[in-house]
C-alpha cells in the first residue's frame, strides 16, 4: 500500500471587488446589492462589507436628499403659478415655469 502525499487544497481565487459608478440612486442600490452578495459568498470581509454598506446608504441618503430638494422647488413653483381656467401652462428646458395666456395665441 503506498502512502498518499497530501497536498494543501488549492485556495480559490479572490477577484478584484470593484464597485461600478456611483452617481444614481440605481446605481447605488446596485452596488448595495453586489456587496451582500460577495459577503454571502465569503468573496469579501463581512466587516469590510458592513462599512461598504454603510457608506453605500450615507450616499443614497444624500441623493435622495438632493431628489426631495428638486422635487419641492417644483412643486413651490407649480402651487405658485395663477392656474385659472383658459391659461395653459409652458414648461421650459430648465425646469422653470412661464405661463401664457392661451386665449391671447387664439386670437392672433
Amino acid at each position: 500500500m503506498s502512502a498518499k502525499t497530501e497536498q494543501p487544497l488549492a485556495q480559490p481565487r479572490k477577484r478584484k471587488f470593484r464597485l461600478n459608478r456611483l452617481g444614481t440612486l440605481t446605481q447605488i442600490t446596485k452596488a448595495l446589492g453586489k456587496v451582500i452578495r460577495h459577503m454571502a459568498n465569503d468573496e469579501i470581509d463581512p466587516i469590510k462589507g458592513a462599512r461598504l454598506c454603510f457608506a453605500l446608504n450615507i450616499q443614497r441618503q444624500a441623493l435622495e436628499s438632493q431628489v426631495l430638494e428638486r422635487l419641492e422647488a417644483r412643486l413651490g413653483a407649480v402651487m405658485a403659478l395663477d392656474i385659472t381656467p383658459g391659461r395653459a401652462i409652458e414648461w421650459t428646458s430648465t425646469d422653470g415655469y412661464a405661463s401664457s395666456d392661451s386665449e391671447d395665441r387664439r386670437h392672433h
